[in-house]
């Protein structure tokens, strides 16, 4: 039986380039990361400026490899509930991108940041098991790079945070 959820190849495609495309400009909406706060905090020896300077560039790539991976799984006859499954983790892992972008950079605080951080980092690789468990192993590959910079995120906001202890107000 045939998925309700399934979608021809052409519309998988059209649908992740979308949601890639809308995830990606969204980044602009809380503004540029490379502010006097963010210049100011003592940074870890694993992060060095040439990266630093293309992380636009990296996620980029990552929300690029995203998209195939979503439509991967909208093209997978793999029934209804697993298929709402991995959608739902999908939107819980960008809402956690959005959260962890507004609390580093907007609210600037390193520890809610790296709660979300560690959040985000557990639920791609949930979606990274219930695709493989799938045998989806296109949105497998596309994410494999995603959990990678997640976990890396993860380890340099703490890092950060350790380096730049909150100041007291007095």
């Amino acid at each position: 039986m045939v998925s309700p959820l399934t979608f021809g190849t052409k519309t998988s495609i059209l649908v992740g380039l979308l949601v890639a495309a809308v995830a990606y400009g969204g980044g602009y909406l809380v503004g540029d990361y490379d502010t006097d706060w963010y210049r100011s905090l003592h940074r870890p020896p694993n992060l060095p400026p040439e990266l630093e300077r293309n992380i636009p560039v990296i996620w980029a790539g990552l929300y690029a490899l995203a998209g195939v991976g979503l439509a991967a799984v909208l093209w997978v006859d793999r029934g209804t509930i697993w298929k709402l499954s991995a959608l739902l983790l999908l939107v819980v892992v960008q809402g956690l991108n959005y959260g962890y972008t507004y609390v580093f950079t907007i609210e600037q605080d390193l520890s809610r940041a790296l709660l979300i951080a560690a959040a985000l980092t557990a639920t791609v690789a949930l979606f990274l098991l219930l695709t493989s468990a799938a045998r989806v192993w296109l949105a497998v590959a596309c994410f494999l790079p995603y959990l990678g910079w997640c976990a890396y995120a993860t380890l340099l906001t703490s890092q950060l945070a350790a380096l730049n202890p909150p100041v007291a107000a007095g």
